[in-house]
């Protein structure tokens, strides 16, 4: 099942001048991710298929490496796991589309992967400390004392 994705793309061209925007997670973190290429490689594919079901041994062959192998480099080089990682990517893509529009719950963790909203909502407190009606609430309130 592992050949439903194109690899070609993550190896074709060295965009180190493209970076992932992180803002969501502590620098450190953000600067190992942009250190090792393969994790690198995994985040470029994660970010180009947000909307999919990635896989671990998708992310791992995009990096080039085995699944496990690639589990524990990750854990060790980044110091997170691929998949709390996975989790914030997704996260941080939603709370810039509800910074942009006004958007549902379900529809907004679908248009980041996640597609069960209770899913969602527990992915986004664990990430943002709050829930996405909340994080909405709040956006609007801010807004409103920007006009005063």
């Amino acid at each position: 099942m592992g050949g439903r994705h194109d690899y070609s793309a993550v190896f074709a061209a060295d965009r180190t001048d493209a970076r992932i925007s992180l803002r969501l997670l502590p620098p450190d973190i953000v600067e190992r991710i942009h250190y090792y290429p393969p994790a690198l490689r995994a985040a470029r594919f994660l970010n180009d298929r947000l909307t999919e079901h990635v896989r671990l041994e998708d992310a791992a062959r995009a990096a080039g490496m085995e699944r496990c192998a690639f589990s524990r480099f990750f854990s060790a080089r980044i110091g997170m796991t691929f998949s709390d990682f996975a989790r914030a990517l997704r996260v941080e893509r939603a709370v810039d589309a509800l910074d942009a529009r006004d958007v549902g719950i379900g529809e907004l963790g679908a248009s980041v992967g996640i597609t069960h909203s209770s899913t969602f909502v527990r992915a986004f407190r664990r990430v943002v400390g709050c829930t996405p009606s909340q994080y909405k609430k709040r956006r609007i309130g801010s807004r409103e004392e920007d006009y005063r």
